[in-house]
């Protein structure tokens, strides 16, 4: 038996609201599958199918690794089209992109390398998936959120199970590792 895993920075309360708001504004014009707001998160890494016996080793590789990381600041940027492409099929709240965002990544890959099959080497982009499209969309203009709130202090991540339904995915928090 397996849990499928993510690592995940969580958003506060007010930016979740502000970005919701933003999501119904353009649920009419646009037909997507809108993240709920208890599923508003950046993901560090995602690890995948993990099996259950591992579970507890992987706790444990994570507070021995991660914890006592440095708090850093993470500023909204804009609201996107994903992937960058003549269709898309994701529309995301984009973060700045920091050297602090990059290092938590890093660390996080690392800890993380014995519990998955492949590692992406990829450069994370710091976001927010506010929406899905079964279908891939036509670029239109997006409006950009009034955020009273565009930064906030991260300071851990959580490791999370994501549970596959038909209405969408389900996320429960299985660990919080605070820096």
């Amino acid at each position: 038996m397996t849990k499928r895993l993510f690592l995940a920075i969580d958003l506060p309360e007010k930016m979740k609201g502000e970005l919701v708001n933003w999501q119904e504004s353009h649920a009419k014009i646009l037909k997507a599958r809108w993240t709920p707001k208890e599923n508003l998160h950046i993901t560090t890494v995602f690890l995948g199918e993990v099996a259950l016996e591992k579970l507890g080793d992987l706790e444990d590789k994570l507070k021995a690794e991660l914890f006592g990381g440095q708090k850093f600041i993470l500023r909204f940027d804009r609201v996107v089209w994903s992937p960058e492409q003549r269709d898309y099929g994701m529309i995301w709240a984009e973060f700045e992109a920091s050297k602090e965002f990059d290092d938590l990544v890093a660390a996080s890959r690392l800890s993380v390398r014995d519990f998955i099959e492949v590692g992406s080497s990829r450069k994370q982009v710091p976001h927010v998936t506010l929406a899905r499209f079964k279908e891939p969309m036509r670029k239109i203009e997006l409006s950009q959120p009034e955020l009273g709130q565009k930064e906030f202090w991260v300071e851990g991540v959580n490791l999370m199970e994501s549970e596959l339904r038909p209405e969408g995915s389900y996320y429960q928090k299985i660990l919080s590792l605070k820096f």
